[in-house]
């Protein structure tokens, strides 16, 4: 049975005060804890717990430890401190460095989980917040999202062994250019992307470039928007790119999934009018793209479940549960829409909250301030039902 040892990050009372210094003392930790730096022969797992914060860091994730895919180092949040889809919540990693990026990954198996990956304005690399120059990484449930400068949010030269990469239940949003970029230049390389909610920038989902070896890419249950095809790219020397998967919804009309890949082509929108007009449509909450359960939305509810495809993870990028053999396709299981909250005021002459509309007028926003229960509504409304009088409400 492996033996997990946890280690905290935080700024304060915690064993590391920042990723950096936790990463370099691995192969210590796991001579400590087991004996050496073999994870796989002492069985043994090492995980690192964050406090929410943000740290302005590029971690570069290199050791001599030995790692297998269930013994291998994770970083996480700690209890608390999960993101909960918030782009400005949970434990935020930053990079202002050129090319590093906020984690550069030569370490085989480590796992990336349930953090948010970004750039600040002095950032100036043109690879990715996540870097992988390793095989069978596991990045999952994160916000990956591109605000400045010209970085990828994923990057990879895949090396090391022949396990796939899996990216799952991730967030990704690039403002500025494609949100992936793989390369296959010195061995074979495959990848997994599955539940990731995708948006780009009118550039392809995927650049890819393979060179004399092969890439095998399965996308499912994946949503994708704002971009001009699944996969654009070239490949050389006899080298083959290959995507196959099922259920993904993309907002592009032949866009290059691949042969047998099934797919939904629909137009991305995050108007709720219905009706919507003729065609597909994928409805989709700005702030945190996640799919909104209304009328009209033909994305809803088409992606594979776990019950019929064991590759699909069985909770959300919140831990939202997904079970059977239908789910939401993108990062989010939940119903993303939450309905504005209305309150009411009355005007009148007599006996009412306000004599006139100016009164009214004047104190909306002291009643928002006091009436909303603070999270994430999208918006509100106040209503003020006027009353009938005989004399005008306001002064002549």
């Amino acid at each position: 049975m492996v033996t997990v040892v946890t280690k905290t990050i935080g700024p304060t009372g915690r064993d590391y005060a920042t990723f950096t210094l936790a990463e370099a003392a691995v192969e210590s930790i796991a001579t400590a804890e087991f004996g050496g730096t073999d994870l796989v022969a002492n069985d043994g797992a090492i995980v690192f717990e964050a406090d929410a914060g943000t740290y302005v860091q590029s971690v570069n994730v290199s050791s001599s430890l030995t790692t297998d895919a269930t013994r291998q180092v994770t970083y996480k949040p700690a209890a608390g401190s999960e993101h909960g889809g918030d782009f400005n919540a949970g434990v935020r990693v930053v990079f202002n460095t050129a090319r590093n990026g906020c984690f550069d990954i030569a370490d085989d198996f480590t796992h990336i989980v349930g953090l948010v990956c970004t750039t600040d304005t002095g950032a100036v690399g043109n690879r990715g917040l996540i870097q992988a120059n390793a095989s069978g990484l596991l990045v999952e449930g994160c916000i990956l999202q591109v605000e400045h400068s010209t970085p990828w949010c994923l990057w990879s030269n895949q090396g090391g062994s022949t396990a796939a990469n899996v990216y799952q239940n991730n967030l990704l949003r690039n403002a500025n250019r494609r949100p992936i970029s793989l390369y296959s230049i010195a061995a074979p390389t495959s990848h997994k992307f599955i539940n990731n909610t995708i948006e780009g920038h009118g550039d392809p989902a995927i650049f890819y470039q393979v060179l004399g070896n092969s890439m095998t890419v399965e996308a499912v249950n994946n949503f994708t928007f704002n971009v001009n095809n699944w996969a654009q790219g070239y490949s050389s020397g006899g080298a083959t790119f290959t995507t196959t998967g099922s259920n993904n919804v993309i907002d592009v009309v032949g866009s290059n999934m691949g042969a047998g890949v099934a797919i939904l082509e629909c137009t991305a929108t995050t108007s709720f009018s219905t009706p919507l007009g003729s065609g597909d449509f994928a409805v989709y909450m700005g702030s945190n793209a996640s799919l909104a359960n209304v009328t009209g939305n033909d994305a809803w509810g088409v992606g594979v479940g776990p019950g019929t495809n064991s590759d699909v993870p069985t909770t959300d990028i919140n831990g939202v549960a997904r079970s059977g053999a239908s789910c939401n396709p993108g990062a989010f299981e939940a119903d993303g829409f939450v309905a504005p909250t209305v309150i009411t005021r009355t005007i009148g002459p007599t006996g009412r909250d306000y004599a006139t509309f100016t009164l009214a007028e004047a104190d909306t926003s002291i009643i928002g301030t006091s009436e909303l229960v603070p999270g994430p509504t999208p918006c509100c409304q106040t209503s003020f039902p006027v009353t009938s009088a005989s004399e005008p409400l306001l002064p002549m």
